[in-house]
């Protein structure tokens, strides 16, 4: 059998273990806690506002196949055609109403 001093070392390891885990695992808890609430205590008022009635908000249009884009989308939604670009050999400019130009 093991003696009193090898469970007591045991023991303390143990000990050690859980509280070195429940540190950890507040300071955690608290990191996560804190960085949710400056990222939502950042947001502005005007972050927040949305375009008025008569205002749309800005598209992009794609020059292959006409859909609406974003205008942060790189790519087209609809045919993945680069939209800083011309259009792809072989491609034709399309109306949105799928008309050629």
């Amino acid at each position: 059998m093991l003696e009193t001093p090898a469970l007591e070392i045991v023991f303390a390891l143990v000990a050690f273990q859980l509280a070195a885990f429940l540190y950890l695992y507040r300071r955690h808890r608290n990191e996560e806690h804190a960085a949710s609430t400056t990222s939502t205590s950042t947001v502005t008022t005007s972050d927040r506002t949305a375009p008025s009635e008569n205002e749309e908000p800005p598209v992009v249009e794609c020059i292959d196949c006409g859909a609406e884009n974003d205008p942060d989308y790189r790519y087209c939604w609809r045919c993945v055609s680069d939209l800083a670009g011309e259009p792809g050999p072989g491609r034709q400019h399309r109306s949105p109403s799928g008309r050629l130009f």
